[in-house]
């Protein structure tokens, strides 16, 4: 998680979604995280079933059915990880590129808890 540091706790939070399905973060650096947390964001990015680094099986986790493990994973982050962090009266937000812009569509079908979604390069599945 990238925490803001002009702003005080609760933050408006920002779930963001690799791409993929097969991918993760890292400790890389990330300009867009970085750049969300100096505008007073906070950002969590995790690595749901799908993801790479956890083995064959986590990996093929949600082999024809994507969108139902992945999402309770990205889902269960939110309201585990974030809920101290994130004040229901600002904003929280998904966004998420190619299989993440599709497990943002995905999401704000089954969901209304984020104010806003920016699925980025969303591909169809089918």
């Amino acid at each position: 998680m990238v925490l803001p540091r002009a702003t005080k706790n609760p933050y408006p939070l920002i779930l963001s979604i690799h791409g993929g399905p097969h991918m993760s973060y890292g400790d890389a650096f990330n300009y867009e995280f970085q750049w969300l947390a100096a505008n007073g964001f906070a950002v969590l990015y995790i690595n749901p079933r799908g993801s790479t680094g956890y083995g064959e099986k986590i990996l093929w986790a949600t082999w024809g059915g994507w969108g139902k493990l992945d999402y309770q994973d990205v889902n269960g982050g939110c309201g585990l990880r974030a809920r101290p962090l994130s004040d229901r009266q600002k904003a929280l937000g998904v966004s998420g590129y190619s299989y993440g812009g599709f497990l943002t569509d995905w999401i704000i079908t089954q969901t209304n808890r984020f104010s806003a979604a920016s699925p980025e390069r969303a591909f169809p599945i089918g």
